[in-house]
């Protein structure tokens, strides 16, 4: 059930001093998520007083599925966490993977071995978790047929549903692995994030059953007993014009408008503000025209790797095309936390009017947001806190945000397949519903798909 729905804007609106906040059916008997945080995953006593946490709201039940972050490898040997997860939960499904920080009840743990862990009890049949590699995913002879199978689910069976997936930046090819999954599933909403902590090859964690990965991609695929929204807040603010790439060699980029790119940045920077000057040499990226999830407007965000002092050509983190708009923005913390508020805002008094619950949300933030953007201690958690009291949550900071919307850049089309992207210093938000349990409680509502800038 996902009809699309799509509101936001760039206004620098305040958020009310008393912000509404969605309720939470508090009905034991019918709940089916739980999240709880600790700040030490060495400390079994800790991981344990957060286990109980969750099966106490969980009415004393053993959850069916969890979803495990667990801060950087730096920190600790990650061997001990999942025979712990295991050992005081108990559920027949894990997946997860390590962050930079972890992200839950209204904190963000950017230092330290911090745990964060949702749990659902719910319908294990409509749940399918899937792992594959880089190779099954973008080797020579990967078809779409082959990932289906390295997948082990028929597309026909999740038809309309959701996948929930954590890829490996430093061993997958992250936006071909996106593409081929969208061919496999194009009818399936897909939302997650890029592991991060680690910084070469192996050094990043996955978590799959009872196995600690150092490669490739997890996640779950959820048939249409589960509906999301996703809401994506973005942090940049346009520099200079938009523009076209107008000759190109796959992420390099050596004309633009005709010109030279580096004598175009040059201009850009010369006609810029003093504050916007400032903010180019510190926080400069590339926003590329996407065709898939609408963001600001119809950007995504990508690193500036290398200019060519010689020739003027400039190196980005994506894969360009010929014909393509790009244009410059600045990252802007100001900025970030206006976005943010006003479109979560928004994005309840939407809730609160149709009468629709939030069963759980996971929360995505990039590495570029918490402290060292805000300078403030649980920035973001605290704004989603207020507005969404105390509904599970957990999530954690990752090296790219994962969102699709239907189609093209209409709001109004009505394709069926979905095109997903990689998001750049966002914080992406995604809200879980279980249909099942809302029927039988009398709360189902159409859900929603929705990007959100």
């Amino acid at each position: 059930m996902q009809a699309e729905f799509q509101w936001g804007s760039n206004s620098n609106t305040t958020a009310p001093s008393n912000p509404v906040r969605v309720p939470r059916d508090r009905d034991p008997h019918s709940q089916r998520f739980a999240a709880a945080v600790c700040d030490n995953y060495d400390d079994k006593a800790e991981v344990e007083a957060m286990c109980d946490e969750i099966k106490s709201e969980l009415d004393g039940q053993s959850p069916d599925t969890a979803m495990v972050f667990a801060s950087s490898p730096k920190y600790a040997d990650f061997e001990h966490i999942l025979p712990a997860i295991h050992r005081n939960l108990g559920p027949e499904i894990v997946v997860g993977c390590s962050g930079s920080g972890v992200i839950g009840a209204g904190r963000e743990l950017e230092t330290g071995p911090g745990l964060s862990v949702l749990a659902a009890t719910c319908d294990t049949d409509s749940i399918h978790p899937f792992a594959f590699s880089d190779k099954q995913a973008c080797g020579k002879e990967a078809t779409p047929e082959s990932l289906a199978d390295a997948i082990g689910a028929d597309p026909a069976d999740f038809e309309g549903g959701l996948m929930l997936i954590f890829i490996d930046p430093l061993t997958v090819s992250t936006e071909y692995s996106l593409s081929m999954l969208d061919s496999v599933y194009p009818s399936v909403m897909k939302f997650g994030a890029l592991v991060s902590g680690g910084h070469e090859y192996g050094e990043n964690r996955l978590f799959f059953g009872d196995e600690l990965r150092h490669h490739g991609a997890v996640g779950l695929l959820m048939k249409q007993n589960f509906d999301a929204d996703t809401i994506v807040s973005g942090s940049e603010e346009p520099v200079g014009p938009s523009m076209v790439i107008t000759k190109s060699t796959r992420n390099e980029i050596h004309r633009l408008d005709d010109r030279n790119p580096m004598a175009v940045l040059e201009d850009i920077f010369l006609n810029a503000d003093p504050s916007s000057q400032i903010r180019m040499k510190r926080t400069l990226v590339v926003g590329l025209e996407s065709s898939g999830v609408l963001m600001d407007p119809d950007y995504v965000m990508r690193n500036i790797m290398d200019i060519d002092q010689e020739t003027g050509a400039m190196m980005i983190g994506d894969l360009v095309e010929e014909g393509q708009a790009l244009q410059f923005h600045v990252r802007d913390g100001e900025l970030a936390s206006q976005r943010l508020t006003q479109n979560l805002d928004n994005y309840v008094s939407h809730v609160v009017e149709r009468g629709k619950n939030i069963d759980a949300m996971l929360c995505f933030n990039s590495v570029a947001r918490g402290y060292r953007m805000f300078e403030e201690d649980d920035h973001d958690a605290k704004i989603i806190a207020e507005r969404f009291g105390d509904i599970p949550v957990a999530g954690f900071f990752s090296n790219g945000e994962i969102a699709s919307r239907r189609g093209g850049f209409s709001l109004l089309d009505d394709e069926e397949e979905f095109s997903t992207r990689v998001m750049g210093y966002s914080d992406t938000l995604v809200m879980l519903r279980d249909l099942t349990r809302q029927r039988t409680h009398g709360l189902a509502n159409s859900g929603a798909s929705s990007a959100i800038s």
